[in-house]
Parts: structure tokens; sequence; C-alpha cells
């Protein structure tokens, strides 16, 4: 998923490629109609909805604001207070506040996640040489697999699941297929653990923890981790492109919380 309700990968890449590449523009020419009507332009030839646009130079914040549809069946405009999906920007936000927690605790990012929590259902051959650091889930270097079909949505639950409950649900995914740093595989069920290990060394929630120490302080009080659609602020809907027809999908929780489920 990506910032614009209709989220496939490839155009959300290529949304935020392009505002990328128009910023040098819109830098020198320091006129942001033209950028807006080219991704509005872009937006209609690839049949996306709405988006929400930042440009920002150094601490300026030049742009903010929604192009297109919140909310295609009701015609309603995509604006500033509207909250998008980022699906797997949560690992950033996710690995900041671990960085913060690491030094709060006095640890590293080499320190083994086993140190943290030695009763975790992990399968690494070469832990005595090798063991899976903080570093390691960071950066996707683990050895671990990703999501598992089976275990992908929580269809389920009715509250949102403790990380623990999210690691057990992945366990078929924690096996190290190579020594750990070796290379690089992208996993979310490491961004889990990184959710689990931050409730035990905090004493809190992952979204708990992620909130007071990065969201509150930054004023960012309508983001978080949603594990149901939240229904006190604007929220955009989720749309999937079908040839040219765009249908919309409904809010459903991914089994993967610190992974992949951070809006704002």
């Amino acid at each position: 998923m990506t910032s614009c309700t209709a989220h496939t990968y490839k155009q959300g890449l290529s949304l935020w490629l392009i505002c990328l590449i128009s910023v040098s523009w819109v830098l020198g020419q320091n006129h942001l109609s033209g950028l807006t009507d080219s991704l509005t332009a872009y937006m209609d030839r690839n049949h996306i909805p709405g988006a929400m646009v930042s440009v920002v130079n150094s601490d300026t914040v030049l742009f903010s604001g929604g192009l297109g549809l919140a909310h295609v069946e009701e015609v309603e405009p995509a604006s500033a207070k509207h909250v998008f999906r980022l699906g797997s920007i949560s690992k950033s936000f996710t690995a900041l506040a671990m960085l913060s927690l690491l030094e709060e605790k006095g640890l590293s990012l080499n320190t083994p996640m086993n140190q943290i929590d030695p009763d975790l259902p992990i399968v690494n051959e070469w832990e005595a040489e090798a063991p899976v650091t903080i570093a390691h889930l960071l950066e996707h270097t683990a050895g671990f697999d990703d999501f598992h079909l089976h275990a992908l949505y929580n269809r389920t639950d009715s509250v949102v699941p403790k990380a623990r409950e999210m690691v057990d649900a992945h366990k078929n995914s924690y096996t190290c297929r190579w020594k750990p740093g070796v290379r690089k595989a992208y996993s979310n069920p490491g961004y889990i653990l990184v959710g689990h290990l931050m409730e035990k060394l905090s004493g809190r929630s992952y979204g708990e923890y992620i909130h007071a120490t990065i969201l509150k302080p930054l004023g960012m009080e309508s983001s978080g981790y949603y594990f149901t659609k939240p229904m006190h602020i604007p929220f955009s809907r989720g749309y999937r492109k079908v040839g040219k027809e765009i249908l919309p999908i409904s809010f459903t929780s991914i089994q993967g919380g610190p992974a992949g489920e951070f809006c704002t």
C-alpha cells in the first residue's frame, strides 16, 4: 500500500519519483501550481483517485495537502486533514522509535535479540557465531522469510493483538535461511519482532511507545498504528484498479502491526 488511495506499488512509486524529480524545478521556479497540475494530470491518466503530497526544503514546508478525492463515491476532496494508510512506511517510524529505546536502555544495534527475549520461535543454526541482532532485523539481513499468505490478514481479533501474538502467528517465517548479516531479504515478520522487543523493553505496547516518543512530540496526534478504521478523524478510502475501473476496498487489518499498519 502507498499513500495513494488507488494503491498499486508501481503507481505509488512512480508518483513519489515524480515528486522528487519535480522538487528541483519547484525550488528553482518558486512556483508550485505547475507541480500540482502535473501530479493531478498523472493521477487522472493512471486512475488514481487521491493522494497526499508534501514538498519540503530543509526545514521549510513548501506545500502540504491533498490532491484528488479521498472518497470517490461521495466526491469528497482529499484535504490536509485526511489520514492515509502508509503500509510499509510504518517501518520507518518503528525503526526510529527502536533506536530511541536502545539508547534509553543503554543497548546498541549489535544487541542480540535473544538477550532481550530468549523465548522466541527462532531457528538459527548459526546462533553461536552469528546471533540475530537488532541491526539484522532493521536491515532485513536476518535471513527470515516474508509473510506467508495464510498469516497475512487478521480477520478474527476485535482488538489489536500484542506483538508477541503476531510473532507467534508468523512463526513459520522465523528460520534463518543463511548466516545472519550475509545478505538481505525483505521480511515484514522481522519488524513484528522489533515491535515485540520494543514492548519487552518499554513495558508498553509498541503503538503507545511510538506515540509518546515520536508522534506526540512532533504534533502528529492523528497518526498511529490503526488496527481498525478510526472513526474520529477524516479517513481516506482505499481503492483497487481493475482495468480502468476503480473499486473500493474495505479496511482490513494485516497481521503486521509495526511492520505495516501506520496511518498518518
